[in-house]
């Protein structure tokens, strides 16, 4: 299974990403993709950036949208990285403990926004 996240798609699967990673490729080596896109709008793949790679919606199962979906890695052209809260991931990974933590924390949408802000 592949999740991958796009910069935009169609709403029948259509997806462009970044020409700077593989996602293209790991979708069609895969038996099932996940797409989750910035934004998703009838036409989004009509016109392609020379840095942007189109994936087919034949080789999409499921497309959800997911504004800020690399969070809290950032997405070139779109937003950068969240360096702090990358470095409360960083030193909640430390142990099992306060992994967990962070995890349950993350699944909390009050907190989760809380360490977005």
């Amino acid at each position: 299974v592949a999740l991958l996240h796009a910069l935009r798609a169609e709403p029948g699967g259509a997806a462009i990403f970044s020409a700077h990673g593989d996602a293209v490729m790991l979708a069609q080596a895969s038996r099932r993709v996940i797409v989750t896109a910035e934004e998703i709008y009838e036409g989004a793949t009509a016109v392609l950036s020379p840095d942007e790679r189109l994936l087919g919606g034949i080789y999409v199962d499921v497309l959800v949208a997911a504004p800020h979906g690399c969070w809290p890695l950032g997405l070139r052209g779109h937003y950068g990285a969240d360096e702090v809260a990358l470095a409360a991931y960083l030193q909640a990974a430390k142990t099992k403990e306060s992994f967990a933590s962070y995890v349950r924390s993350m699944c909390d949408p009050e907190a989760a926004l809380a360490v977005a802000l």
